[in-house]
């Protein structure tokens, strides 16, 4: 927390300088945005199996334990940060479960988690969509909402027949 202070007291005060100096402390980044594909040079986008060491990944094992933690590191490097580590759990509550959502193939939970211990401050709702009649490893979908989930917020999601 210190250190984040210290920066915002110098680019605080980097501003103020050069608003004294009749320089402005913002730059037009509109005019230097590149809206022409023309432009843009060439390149190759680099293939996601392919290890930081450049070796190809051939199999499950090496996607699990070598190349999938290189993709989350520069995730958390590059745009999200590292998730604080929490002093207690969370206490999560599931408000309604609909099991023929999506056309009854998916079960939809609404899940609440509490950020404080009091139950009426802060917190997240969620809406956790998991696949019917599937074992093993899934993929869910996952909804999160700035505001609570209401009636407006379901509306069915129609999917073509197979």
């Amino acid at each position: 927390m210190k250190n984040i202070m210290i920066w915002i007291m110098l680019l605080l005060s980097i501003t103020y300088t050069d608003a004294q100096n009749g320089k402005s402390p913002r730059k037009d980044y509109a005019k230097l945005a590149n809206y022409d594909e023309s432009k843009v040079p060439q390149y190759t986008l680099p293939s996601v199996l392919m290890c930081h060491d450049g070796e190809m990944v051939q199999t499950k094992e090496q996607w699990e334990q070598k190349r999938r933690p290189e993709i989350l590191n520069l995730f958390t490097t590059y745009m999200f940060g590292k998730a604080p580590v929490l002093k207690h759990k969370l206490p999560c509550t599931v408000s309604r479960i609909n099991e023929k959502a999506l056309n009854g193939r998916a079960t939809r939970k609404e899940i609440t988690i509490q950020l404080t211990d009091d139950p009426q401050g802060p917190h997240i709702d969620l809406q956790l969509y998991l696949p019917n009649h599937v074992s093993g490893k899934i993929p869910v979908f996952l909804a999160s909402a700035s505001c609570p989930i209401t009636r407006y917020m379901m509306i069915p999601i129609y999917l073509s027949p197979k």
